[in-house]
């Protein structure tokens, strides 16, 4: 399942507006960002890494 791309930052916002005001929000945010860039990074390498991994296999064993 595909989670929305702002939901990071929505949560660290929340959190970070609960704990520290305004300026926590913004903390938050900018956390909350990372975690999502991280997320859609290892999303995008996880899935690449196993059809390469699969091509390489597949090319190993036929020769």
């Amino acid at each position: 399942m595909q989670r929305p791309p702002w939901l990071g930052k929505l949560i660290g916002g929340g959190l970070g507006l609960l704990a520290a005001g305004p300026f926590g929000a913004v903390a938050g945010v900018l956390i909350g960002h990372l975690v999502d860039s991280v997320h859609r990074v290892k999303r995008f390498v996880g899935g690449t890494l196993k059809a390469v991994q699969g091509t390489f296999f597949e090319t190993t064993f036929t020769l």
